[in-house]
């Protein structure tokens, strides 16, 4: 089985790495410059599931890729959000018809944007459970979350690509990586959207963790508010989650470590093109659309988009 990971961040690198420990072929598709360095030095793994370096690690650019015309079972596309616009056309030629596109995009509009340039049947929607990092390239730091990927169930596709899909699933086996599959992905999107983009847009604002976040009267109200505007949100697309959803998903967020930070405020800190598209542009404009009530999301929007 050969599979190509797209974007050798933080969950791409450390999927793809324990792929290549359970012995499966991976590549990861990179820009020149990171593919030097992952080449010269490997990719180290600190992990709270235990620390790892590879060595033997494939890369290749766009234009390697389009040259050696080489076919892939599985592209695992783990990129950020605002890079899909300038990748979109490579998929379009690496997603062929026996190939199987599982997609790690945060944010639950991305099968949408997807599907308007690839057949959906050969598109997998997927969730990362992680929260990992990557301290410089080929640096990665697994600090909290068994590593668990949610996969869409793909009963409704050809026999080759189920087939892709099977191996795939033995692959995350061998790799000891924690999986499930659930007919109704979207609701599973939103679950996780509920917990990731509230606290994401929150701590980017304001910049601090999530331990001195829930200690602030004011902060730790504005977390619990705006995540019941996003489950209001997610009712709105007709997408009903568990009963005391947003009670929940609250509670979860007090059990991080104090130190947890997002991707997004990660990313922002450091000037590099956060996930502010997925996780706060697109919710502020569906509530806008259709006269939602998220005066939180709405406060918070206008600080960070001042950021982004």
């Amino acid at each position: 089985m050969k599979i190509l990971v797209v974007g050798a961040g933080a969950i791409g690198s450390y999927f793809g790495v324990r792929l290549i420990e359970a012995g499966t072929d991976v590549s990861f598709l990179v820009r020149e410059k990171r593919g030097e360095i992952l080449q010269t030095q490997g990719i180290s793994v600190t992990s709270i599931c235990g620390d790892t370096h590879v060595t033997n690690v494939n890369t290749l650019t766009e234009a390697e890729l389009l040259a050696g015309n080489i076919g892939y079972d599985v592209v695992l596309l783990a990129i950020k959000s605002p890079q899909l616009p300038d990748i979109l056309p490579l998929l379009t030629q690496t997603v062929q018809e026996k190939t199987l596109l599982i997609s790690l995009l945060n944010g639950v509009h991305q099968k949408d944007r997807l599907s308007k340039h690839l057949p959906t049947t050969n598109i997998c929607t997927a969730i990362a459970n992680i929260i990992v990092s990557e301290k410089t390239i080929g640096d990665i730091h697994h600090t909290g979350v068994a590593p668990h990927i949610t996969l869409e169930s793909k009963q409704q596709c050809s026999e080759a690509l189920n087939e892709k899909f099977r191996l795939f699933i033995n692959a995350l086996t061998m790799a000891n990586i924690g999986f499930s599959v659930k007919t109704d992905i979207e609701r599973s999107l939103w679950q996780k959207f509920c917990f990731v983009a509230p606290w994401g847009v929150l701590a980017s604002s304001v910049k601090l963790p999530i331990g001195e976040i829930l200690v602030n009267e004011k902060l730790r109200s504005d977390l619990n508010a705006m995540i019941a505007e996003y489950v209001a949100i997610a009712g709105a697309h007709g997408v009903t989650l568990s009963e005391n959803a947003a009670e929940k998903t609250f509670a979860a967020t007090t059990k991080l470590p104090a130190n947890s930070t997002t991707s997004l405020q990660r990313d922002l800190l450091a000037g590099k093109v956060g996930e502010f598209d997925a996780l706060c542009q697109y919710p502020f404009d569906y509530s806008k659309e259709n006269e939602l009530c998220t005066p939180v999301l709405n406060r918070y929007y206008e600080i960070l988009s001042n950021f982004s």
